[in-house]
């Protein structure tokens, strides 16, 4: 893990650490949400609680289960498992439940934190093999919590290493069909997330890079993905 990810998660268990476990975990009594549930998240410390143990709480934090300083407590744990599991739930969802834990109103040291490790994320995202875990539910993510993508794409335009190349292309393919029909992305992106993506996409930059890589002799794992992805953008700047 690199040292500034590392750093990052180590600071949200630091500041988040006031937040104590509830004595009891409320949540809605219409839901599947069962004593056995609930028991998984006192059987372990919180720094050992994997993947399956948050799972259900994931899914229900604040809106059927808990409330915000419940949700706070498990905080760093649940955004710590993007790194060591990634794929392990849904990173858009995740992500987006700062809007929901109303953090645009949290004392800044919290807020800072919680940025703080989501470009540390998001910067380690593109270093990773795409079949692993796709960067784009990151960025969907920081659309749903009101996050600017500008400090991101700043990266994504500096890292030009074959993974953060990869990654672009595999965004273009899973977008191919509102980006040909539309010439735009799926409206499961928001603003300011979606024209800020929008323009990076339609950069000349980014155009070259993906033809580049494209053309690479070394016919790479994923050079056939990166040339699809070439022809859909060439498509969409010909509209």
């Amino acid at each position: 893990m690199p040292t500034g990810l590392s750093a990052s998660i180590e600071r949200l268990y630091d500041v988040f650490s006031k937040y104590r476990q509830p004595a009891h975990s409320h949540s809605s009594p219409f839901l599947s949400i069962t004593e056995q549930d609930k028991a998984r998240l006192y059987s372990k410390p919180l720094c050992d609680l994997a993947e399956d143990d948050l799972a259900m709480y994931a899914r229900h934090a604040m809106t059927t289960w808990g409330d915000i300083a419940e949700y706070k407590h498990y905080l760093p744990r649940l955004h710590e498992l993007l790194v060591v599991h990634p794929g392990w739930t849904d990173a858009e969802l995740l992500i987006g439940r700062l809007e929901t834990a109303e953090w645009s109103q949290w004392p800044d040291a919290e807020r800072d934190a919680v940025i703080a490790f989501l470009h540390e994320l998001w910067a380690w995202s593109l270093t990773i093999d795409p079949d692993d875990a796709s960067c784009g539910g990151i960025l969907q993510g920081f659309g749903r919590a009101g996050i600017s993508a500008a400090r991101a794409l700043a990266t994504w335009r500096t890292d030009r290493s074959w993974s953060a190349t990869r990654q672009i292309a595999v965004l273009l393919i899973y977008e191919r069909d509102a980006l040909v029909t539309r010439g735009s992305l799926d409206r499961h992106w928001m603003n300011p997330v979606r024209e800020e993506l929008i323009a990076f996409l339609r950069e000349d930059d980014t155009e070259g890079r993906l033809s580049a890589a494209c053309h690479d002799s070394g016919n790479r794992p994923g050079t056939n993905e990166i040339c699809d992805a070439l022809d859909i953008l060439e498509f969409v700047g010909r509209q």
